[in-house]
C-alpha cells in the first residue's frame, strides 16, 4: 500500500511520521528537500500488509514533482497548518488535483498543530467541509504533542488496508 504525505512547507509532514511511527518530536526539523520513505507494517485480520509512506517536499520549486508521487497512491494525506490558512488553501488545490489523476485514492485532510488553537486560522467547519466535497476523512491533530496522531494509523488500517487485500 502506498500513502503519499502532501502538504505546503512547515506544515509538519515529517514531524507527523516521526510522531506516529516513532512517538517523537524534532524541535528543529529540517524542511524536506527531496522525497522521504518510510516502510512500516498494518495488521488486518491475520494479515500483515507492508504500507510505503512517501514524504513529500513542500515547497513551491517541487510541485511539478508531486503528481509523479501520488499517481499510483492508495492513499494520500493532505496537511495543513491550522494557524495559516494559505497552507489551508494549497490542501484545497492539491486534493482537487489528486482527485483528477488518482480517482481511486482515498484522502486524509489532516489539520496539524492542534497545540496552537489559539493562533487558529481555519475553522474545524470549513476544513469538514474542504474534505466532505472531496469526499476525504477528517482529522485534526498535534504533531508536537501527539494528540490524535494515532487516528492516522488507525484510519489506513480500517480504510487503506482491506481495500487492498480485497481487491
Amino acid at each position: 500500500v502506498k500513502i503519499v504525505l502532501l502538504g505546503s512547507s512547515g506544515v509538519g509532514k515529517t514531524s507527523i511520521i516521526q510522531r506516529c511511527l516513532r512517538q517523537q518530536f524534532n524541535f528543529e526539523q529540517e524542511p524536506t528537500t527531496n522525497v522521504g520513505f518510510e516502510q512500516f507494517f498494518l495488521k488486518n485480520q491475520e494479515e500483515l500488509v507492508r504500507v510505503e509512506l512517501w514524504d513529500t517536499a513542500g515547497q513551491e520549486k517541487y510541485a511539478e514533482m508531486l503528481p509523479l508521487y501520488y499517481k499510483n497512491a492508495s492513499g494520500s494525506i493532505v496537511v495543513f497548518d491550522i494557524t495559516d490558512y494559505s497552507t489551508f488553501e494549497t490542501a484545497q488545490k492539491l486534493l482537487i488535483n489528486i482527485r483528477e489523476q488518482n480517482p481511486d485514492c482515498k484522502f486524509l485532510l489532516v489539520a496539524n498543530k492542534l497545540d496552537l488553537e489559539d493562533k487558529r486560522e481555519i475553522t474545524v467547519m470549513q476544513a469538514r467541509n474542504l474534505a466532505a466535497s472531496q469526499n476525504a476523512h477528517y482529522i485534526e491533530i498535534s504533531a508536537k504533542t501527539g494528540q490524535n496522531s494515532q487516528d492516522l494509523l488507525l484510519y489506513f488500517a480500517q480504510k487503506l488496508v482491506p481495500q487492498k487485500i480485497t481487491s
